[in-house]
């Protein structure tokens, strides 16, 4: 494999542009009070300055009851005005769960929980959020969930003194994880050297990797030369020297202190591997978000791009694809941007979020969706 490795991944899914989908950015709603965005397949969530957290897209997802037949939210409900939010991230295939973290650190976890990814000791089915762990000891957290296609429904998450700790399974039938014969970690379970720290974690498809404190990354998963367990000391050393690492479903690439983007090449025979550089994308990132079919970032000077397939008009102009990082619009304020499967979102240093892409399931947040191209902001 070479240097353009993640373009061929990125662009090789390619369809025809669907009916529901708005190929420009659209601004959600009116407000400019939002301070965070995040998203995923079929969703999207907003964090604005009071501390409340607001979701749109597959309501079945985040647990609203404030959805249209069909459970569809097609603009933002509020799911917590209590407190304050930090992150929230849902993963879906055949099942899903979801976690989201408040800004004291306690975490809450739901979903189909087959596999005890939820983490409150049972395999129970938790429509609503159930705290995890003691409170106000997380501070970051990932999940996934992939038993259809990768053998993975887990979610890991670090505590307050940097240890790395997980839950969840792996498919057996896949070659790592949990053995046949040993049932589902459902609590949050030691993962790696007890005497690792911890800045960042990030789950795909068969594999688990934390970014430690010193800027090198550590893996489990058969990816990543050799079957490793959710155990203590079981974890791969890939080295590096990073400051934040990105993955889309099966792959795994990360950042540098100068912005430019690794991603972890394995070798043909499957015991090894190595960090390569992608001179396509070239430098100065300061963010960079990945989806199984595109790509966009935020530079040094606030400008926007976006990159792979666009059958959704997920990347934000009028081409059927790119192979090159392209601007979206011609404002220089994206504080920060996320993605879906079909989908992008963006905030804006004026605090509004705009989106646009694919909106089948209302994840655009700007109601009933159709084929309007809007004003790239």
């Amino acid at each position: 494999m070479n240097k353009h490795i993640l373009f061929f991944l990125l662009v090789s899914f390619s369809c025809a542009l669907p009916v529901v989908a708005r190929p420009g950015p659209s601004m959600v709603g009116e407000d400019h009070d939002w301070t965070g965005v995040q998203a995923g397949d079929a969703y999207t969530c907003g964090f604005k300055r009071d501390g409340s957290l607001w979701c749109w897209g597959s309501a079945r997802l985040f647990g609203s009851d404030h959805a249209e037949p069909g459970g569809i939210a097609r603009v933002p409900v509020c799911l917590n005005r209590d407190g304050s939010w930090s992150s929230i991230q849902i993963a879906k295939d055949e099942t899903w769960h979801g976690c989201k973290l408040d800004a004291e650190g306690t975490l809450w976890c739901w979903g189909t929980n087959f596999c005890g990814e939820v983490g409150d000791g049972s395999v129970a089915f938790r429509p609503q959020p159930v705290q995890v762990g003691p409170a106000k000891s997380w501070l970051a957290f990932a999940v996934h969930s992939g038993l259809g296609y990768d053998g993975t429904a887990a979610t890991c998450a670090i505590r307050n003194d940097r240890s790395l700790w997980c839950w969840g399974k792996h498919k057996p039938a896949h070659g790592c994880g949990v053995s046949k014969d040993e049932p589902a970690i459902t609590r949050p379970t030691p993962v790696g050297p007890p005497s690792a720290r911890w800045s960042d974690i990030e789950i795909g498809g068969g594999f688990i990797c934390g970014l430690r404190q010193d800027g090198s990354v550590s893996c489990l998963g058969k990816r990543f030369a050799g079957c490793k367990g959710m155990r203590e000391d079981e974890m791969n050393p890939l080295g590096g020297k990073f400051t934040a690492l990105v993955e889309s479903e099966h792959n795994l690439c990360a950042l540098k202190a100068d912005g430019s983007v690794w991603c972890w090449v394995q070798d043909e025979a499957g015991s090894g591997g190595e960090w390569r550089g992608n001179e396509q994308l070239g430098t100065g990132w300061t963010s960079v978000v990945l989806e199984i079919s595109h790509g966009c970032g935020i530079k040094q000077d606030g400008t926007l791009w976006c990159w792979g397939d666009n059958a959704w008009g997920q990347l934000g102009i009028a081409k059927p694809k790119s192979t090159v990082p392209v601007r979206v619009g011609r404002k220089s304020d994206w504080k920060s941007v996320a993605a879906g499967a079909g989908h992008t979102c963006g905030l804006r240093s004026n605090g509004t979020i705009w989106c646009w892409g694919d909106n089948s399931e209302g994840q655009l947040g700007v109601g009933p969706g159709g084929n309007t191209t809007q004003r790239v902001p």
